[in-house]
């Protein structure tokens, strides 16, 4: 495997004695490609390998059932600890009835957001997004099938389906 050899020029001058030594990425494969965010060009090569086609394919990218059960358990954490405290207070019926709810809206929200900090896959997600786009922006890139396409890594696209968008832009119409 080839390595590089980078020096650190922005760091101090102890720092730019040391020599690291980071491996090339010669190839990855098509499954593995979605797993890290990628550049527009790389997607516009192939779309359909950056899309989630499968049927629970959201729900895992947001975390699946760790991220549920995350939420809902944050939930009923601070909606319980409303609860202690409505009996310590002596609250009415109705506004305990409130509190619980409105607590179990915050945990909730917690939850979500640690959830999302912890379990959320975004750079799967946001790869989605761009292909869902491409897709329905340039329609004749569904039928794009390209195979190993991380060749093609820097390298921008000039299919026939995105042939009228470069003209477009490139005599600056807009």
């Amino acid at each position: 495997m080839q390595k590089e050899i980078v020096n650190p020029y922005f760091l101090n001058r102890v720092a730019n004695s040391w020599d690291l030594d980071i491996p090339k990425d010669s190839a990855t494969s098509d499954n593995d490609l979605k797993l890290k965010l990628r550049s527009i060009d790389l997607i516009k090569y192939n779309p359909n390998l950056f899309t989630n086609k499968q049927k629970n394919g959201f729900f895992n990218i947001i975390g699946g059932e760790k991220s549920i059960i995350l939420t809902l358990s944050m939930g009923v954490l601070f909606s319980l600890y409303r609860f202690r405290l409505n009996s310590l207070r002596q609250s009415s019926h109705r506004e305990g009835i409130w509190m619980y709810c409105t607590y179990f809206a915050y945990g909730s929200a917690m939850g979500a957001f640690y959830s999302a900090c912890f379990f959320w896959r975004w750079q799967v997600h946001f790869n989605d997004i761009i292909a869902n786009w491409i897709l329905k922006r340039y329609k004749d890139s569904k039928e794009l099938n390209r195979t190993n396409i991380y060749k093609y890594k820097e390298l921008e696209n000039h299919d026939e389906c995105y042939n009228f968008s470069n003209k477009y832009f490139n005599h600056a119409h807009i």
